[in-house]
């Protein structure tokens, strides 16, 4: 870090990172004091203090497997809550059910709309009741 060979200032150094002089200058402490590695937060690479414990997940995630597989991720809060005294919240539940391949994340859509088939000729008149049958005789 260049702060730490008094090339720039610490507010310089601040405005550049976009962090404030006094962490500028708990790095450079800790920069010389230690090595660079010493600079990365300790807490990396570690499960997160409010993580839910990974027996909950397989739990929660075997329960639903059993009954509610074709539910959605709302429903199944409601129905932990409710018989399972188990608090998740939805979020988590639709993390978990698309981690594990129970829920998309999209709807697959049926398109249930088709185009219409072009008149043989151009000009030609469709039919009122859009019936492809011949009620009033051969088209012309």
């Amino acid at each position: 870090m260049q702060t730490a060979n008094r090339v720039i200032t610490r507010q310089q150094a601040a405005n550049t990172i976009g962090i404030s002089p006094r962490q500028v200058g708990n790095l450079v402490k800790t920069y010389r004091e230690g090595s660079a590695e010493d600079m990365v937060h300790k807490g990396r690479g570690q499960p997160s203090n409010r993580g839910l414990p990974h027996e909950l997940r397989a739990s929660v995630l075997e329960i639903i497997t059993a009954k509610r597989a074709n539910c959605g991720p709302t429903l199944i809060c409601d129905e932990l809550r409710d018989n399972h005294s188990i608090e998740v919240c939805p979020e988590t539940l639709r993390r978990w059910m698309i981690g594990a391949g129970l829920w998309s994340s999209r709807q697959s859509v049926v398109s249930h709309r088709r185009w219409r088939e072009r008149r043989p000729s151009f000009g030609s008149l469709v039919q009122m009741d859009s019936s492809f049958h011949h009620w009033f005789g051969p088209e012309l």
